[in-house]
């Protein structure tokens, strides 16, 4: 990355195919590395394990957005605070505040380091920044 503004549009880019059910996986995961590691919570998740993640996301959750509070980049770094809200397939809404590390190679996320903070919605919603199996 060599400025904010780039950094900003390659990670509403992915957020918004993250977020949009619609978006088929496979294309979720053209922005992300062969390498790629993802470390949420402490749950390390590979890019075969990422995958997964993408694909329950989609069994729960029906539209999402993110908002940027704070995004800093540098060379091969973006760190961001930002909230993601989602509306889930039950109707409830879950919000989220994450802090989070990208690493970025070539154009491409090759590891993200996150910490989640669950703001609303059911306790079970703590993990939807990890979440591998389909359901909740």
């Amino acid at each position: 990355m060599t400025n904010d503004l780039e950094a900003r549009e390659l990670l509403t880019r992915v957020f918004s195919k993250l977020l949009d059910p619609s978006t088929p996986p496979e294309q979720v995961l053209s922005h992300f590395a062969p390498e790629y590691v993802q470390i949420v919570d402490g749950e390390h998740l590979d890019r075969a394990t990422f995958s997964e993640h993408v694909r329950a996301l989609r069994s729960a959750v029906v539209a999402g957005e993110v908002a940027f509070d704070a995004l800093v980049s540098g060379p091969g770094l973006i760190a961001t605070r930002h909230l993601v809200t989602a509306r889930k397939r039950d109707g409830s809404v879950a919000r989220l505040e994450v802090h989070a590390f990208f690493d970025v190679q070539a154009g491409l996320v090759t590891r993200t380091r996150e910490l989640t903070h669950l703001l609303e919605g059911a306790p079970a919603d703590r993990d939807l920044g990890s979440r591998t199996q389909p359901g909740a």
